[in-house]
């Protein structure tokens, strides 16, 4: 019988979601935003919290979480930062 695929057992401090936004918002990285009716918006990360996250361009945006359905970053993150996650 196969073993179930399960989660890597390190622990985390902040759940992967915030520390994706956190890295790309101290980084102050230009993002592209893709919301679920397929605008992209493009800008900074500003603030983010547990149902919303501000973007900030030429004018800041709310845009609540589950209006989001990716968060692409300017620049690629390094392997190494990748890596250490898991």
């Amino acid at each position: 019988m196969e073993q179930p695929i399960t989660a890597p057992t390190t622990p985390r401090t902040l759940p992967l979601q915030d520390e994706f936004l956190e890295d790309l918002r101290t980084k102050h990285s230009t993002v592209s935003m893709f919301l679920v009716n397929g605008i992209r918006l493009v800008g900074r990360i500003e603030a983010f919290d547990k149902h919303a996250v501000l973007l900030g361009s030429q004018v800041q945006q709310l845009v609540y979480k589950h209006a989001i359905s990716t968060v692409m970053p300017g620049e690629p993150r390094p392997q190494a930062e990748r890596a250490k996650r898991f």
